[in-house]
């Protein structure tokens, strides 16, 4: 099934005839059999292999260069990484610990050279090399290798000698912690079933590329995905994988603040459930109550595929929660420090508005969504039909440029803008004489120990902890892993007014507790007043429910954006990648939501289809009604 080229038939003459009989049988269509063969023709010709072999041209591209062998060396190394299965772990073993002073020692069980696997070690650990000469601390962590020929015969066990078994029995008794990796045929496990070891990862073969895959994983983090594709033993059968034992939740910190301990285990059965239904593959939900951080909890995976578990330094692309934690914040602070009024006209800062339609529109104005701007423009579909000798063109200026010549909308209606947002960061930068990033880092990331809050983190935060958003098939044909989602912030180089900002919960949390009271751990950041001022409402009478950047809820109806708890002095917002939060300053409550709802696909809108976000936060302030 699947297959286009038969390989390494052991009798050609007889792979042949049965082919061929399929067809007369009416297994096999002829069709079928012409199609497979003309696509493996024209993979031969693309390849060159038709060419003049004789008289080769010395100038022709030779069929494999370095490129494509150094793309297949790396396809290799990830597949060899994610097909190591791990069988057992007792104490979580593995991964071992590089930070610590252990003795840790790697012993080879046969004749198999393990050169690779032994380089690979040492590149993380200073371990011992050893054999059966050599004197082991009985508490010591052995790496027991075994290797053998990969028969796939069952009367030489499969490669593996009677001699290295009863080697491995005396091993696992003599070392408590011993470690086997099994770089061999799986059913090998049938005559060590009864062996005692405190973890099994085993490998198939023996190759460069899966040595230097084990020595990497049992250091690393590593979420063992594999599993046993055949029945090898009695104790280990097909589809057989250690999975990590998850603790029961812990409540303690709740029950500690006065909460109600159900409405917090509903919420982890919500937050599950949106995993389980593919909203997202894992989010991070973190809740404050009077200063105290009363839940934080991770949960599913940063993909699909169950490879990187959720943790506490996982780092979320924040898409329009960028408006409030760089731009909003910004502009805060240029207040609190005489540099702007809030009436002040755009255009007294960015020139290039003041002989256009938007010369009058004020900073509040903006900040309300209450300025006639568009919502948005989408200048990464107009780049991708320009002609490739204008693409580049397509940068911050021709961006502001584009956005001043815009038309305005209906007067005295709110319509939420992104367009208004970019030029406010703009803004900033003309009047701080700044980056807007490297603004919002010296005055507030820097001084909070922020450590994952940062535009275009590529390159700065492992990629390992980014989660990745969108898999786009269309515009920049790639993952979107360490960079900004939205596509024009994008194109402003990843940082901008309204996206462009990626962080934790834990510490997007710490900056909602900065505009809850103005300070955090004894620093005042912002004064009480500049936070009131900011989080009012100056259209409310035009029914405009929005605050300066903040979101509210709405004035005379029941919100469906948030909880319908929620006081009227309450502020959030949220963004477009699945993030979140809300603060209420009557309860003194903080709440956080973190989630790559777009990956793979921004399509998929269950999130707020199931109203996840509103209803955990519906049943945080339930909670307080204890």
């Amino acid at each position: 099934s699947g297959i286009d080229v038969l390989l390494m038939s052991e009798n050609t003459y007889e792979a042949q005839n049965a082919v061929l009989q399929a067809v007369e049988q009416g297994q096999l269509s002829e069709k079928l059999i012409n199609d497979k063969c003309r696509k493996v023709l024209s993979w031969k010709y693309d390849m060159g292999l038709f060419a003049n072999v004789i008289t080769p041209n010395r100038n022709q591209k030779p069929l494999i260069d370095n490129a494509i062998l150094e793309d297949a060396k790396a396809i290799d190394s990830a597949l060899s990484y994610h097909l190591l299965t791990l069988l057992r772990n007792d104490d979580e073993v593995l991964p071992l610990n590089a930070a610590s002073k252990q003795n840790i020692c790697f012993l080879p069980c046969d004749n198999t050279k393990f050169d690779s696997l032994i380089a690979e070690l040492k590149r993380h650990y200073p371990i011992t090399i050893a054999d059966s000469a050599t004197v082991i601390d009985s508490n010591a962590i052995v790496l027991l290798a075994v290797g053998g020929s990969i028969s796939q015969n069952a009367s030489t066990n499969y490669g593996v000698s009677q001699a290295v078994v009863s080697k491995l029995s005396c091993l696992s008794k003599q070392y408590k912690n011993s470690v086997l990796l099994l770089l061999a045929n799986p059913y090998v496990l049938k005559s060590i079933d009864s062996l005692d070891f405190k973890a099994i990862v085993v490998a198939y073969q023996t190759n460069q590329t899966l040595q230097t895959a084990v020595g990497k994983a049992i250091f690393e983090n590593k979420t063992y995905t594999a599993s046993l594709p055949v029945t090898a033993s009695e104790k280990y059968g097909v589809g057989e994988r250690y999975k990590k034992k998850i603790p029961p939740y812990d409540y303690s910190d709740v029950a500690k603040a006065g909460l109600d301990v159900e409405k917090f285990r509903l919420i982890d059965s919500i937050a599950n459930m949106g995993v389980s239904k593919m909203a997202y593959p894992g989010c991070q939900i973190v809740v404050y109550k009077d200063s105290s951080l009363v839940f934080s909890r991770n949960y599913g995976y940063q993909t699909y595929d169950s490879t990187a578990l959720v943790s506490d330094t996982t780092t979320y692309d924040l898409a329009s929660l960028t408006k409030i934690f760089a731009t909003t914040l910004s502009v805060m602070k240029l207040f609190e420090d005489g540099k702007l009024d809030l009436d002040d006209k755009l255009s007294k800062f960015l020139p290039y508005l003041r002989k256009t339609n938007k010369a009058n529109i004020t900073i509040k104005e903006v900040m309300s969504h209450f300025a006639r701007l568009k919502a948005w423009y989408p200048f990464y579909k107009e780049q991708m039909q320009a002609p490739d000798s204008l693409k580049a063109t397509y940068d911050r200026q021709y961006i502001l440029s584009a956005i001043a010549k815009t038309e305005l909308g209906e007067k005295n209606k709110y319509l939420y803008s992104d367009l208004g947002f970019i030029l406010l960061g703009d803004l900033v930068e003309v009047v701080s004489k700044q980056p807007l990033d490297e603004f919002v880092w010296d005055n507030f990331y820097a001084k909070l120990g922020l450590q994952r809050t940062t535009f275009n983190p590529e390159g700065v935060i492992s990629d390992s902890l980014i989660a990745p958003t969108e898999n786009d098939t269309l515009w920049r044909r790639t993952l979107v892993r360490g960079q900004v989602h939205d596509q024009t912030s994008f194109l402003l180089g990843g940082v901008a007014g309204h996206a462009g900002l990626f962080s934790s919960a834990k510490e997007v949390a710490v900056l909602c507790h900065l505009l809850l009271y103005g300070s955090y751990d004894g620093v005042q950041y912002l004064k009480p007043s500049t936070i009131a001022t900011f989080n009012h409402r100056y259209y409310a009478k035009k029914m405009n429910r929005r605050a300066l950047g903040f979101d509210k809820p709405l004035i005379n109806d029941k919100s469906s954006h948030c909880s319908k708890f929620a006081s009227q002095a309450s502020f959030g917002h949220s963004g477009f990648t699945g993030t979140y939060f809300w603060i209420d300053p009557e309860q003194n409550l903080i709440y956080v939501f973190l989630s790559n709802r777009v990956y793979p696909d921004a399509s998929n809108n269950k999130l707020s289809n199931l109203d996840i976000r509103t209803n955990i936060n519906d049943l945080i302030y339930e909670a307080l009604k204890r």
